[in-house]
């Protein structure tokens, strides 16, 4: 079972990490200017990660304590912890998105960029950056709720098909195609990555587990049979 769960964490961290890495180097072969935009780009989208690490962790160690526990309303609390945890990522993402649309220039001359091509690959950035904050806010959140529940075979499978079902085919099209060759179509690819990793946790914590949930509680309250 150990050996099950690591294998399956370590295929999700070799695929995320692969992700990160390629779009590097696709950016690097975009030329100097993209190379440097998608830098800043790249540390500015896990800003809400510095606060949403926090709430997934609570999420993970309070979670999996009350998962394991005998309490009937065990349930009922799990549901009232991811409401909360999540209303906190949501509002972290929110502010982080804010912040970012409201203060961008600013934020370019943190970086000391003031014109020329790189300025401008991350004035076509800047949107998707900015509402992202709020779709990465719940992925981080909701990554830590889903260790708590031990879903690592989940959390492997959705990897897998946000990394080579979606994420590959873009960067391929980034890569090959002439009209989609620019820094703007590659973070596209990227916010699908993640969105596709939002859609699967939001399904597993708000169906699927809710499901399982029900029928174990419909299991456990029936009277012993004979």
């Amino acid at each position: 079972e150990y050996f099950t769960a690591s294998r399956d964490t370590t295929i999700r961290s070799v695929l995320l990490t692969g992700s990160v890495y390629a779009m590097s180097v696709v950016a690097g072969n975009l030329g100097t200017d993209a190379l440097a935009a998608h830098q800043i780009v790249l540390t500015l989208w896990m800003v809400t990660s510095y606060f949403c690490d926090g709430f997934a962790d609570v999420g993970t160690m309070l979670g999996a304590k009350l998962l394991a526990g005998s309490d009937p309303g065990k349930f009922k609390q799990v549901i009232v912890l991811w409401n909360l945890l999540l209303l906190y990522g949501i509002s972290t993402g929110l502010v982080a998105g804010l912040v970012l649309f409201a203060f961008e220039d600013d934020i370019f001359t943190l970086f000391h960029v003031h014109d020329g091509h790189t300025k401008d690959l991350l004035i076509l950035v800047w949107p998707i950056l900015s509402f992202m904050q709020i779709i990465n806010a719940c992925v981080f959140v909701l990554d830590g709720l889903i260790y708590a529940a031990q879903a690592f075979s989940f959390v492997r499978n959705l990897m897998f098909v946000a990394c080579v079902l979606v994420f590959s085919p873009a960067i391929f099209v980034v890569t090959t195609v002439s009209a989609y060759h620019s820094l703007f179509y590659l973070w596209i690819g990227k916010t699908c990555l993640n969105s596709v990793r939002a859609v699967g946790a939001f399904w597993l914590w708000f169906y699927s587990f809710p499901s399982s949930w029900r029928s174990e509680r419909r299991v456990n309250s029936a009277p012993p049979i004979g």
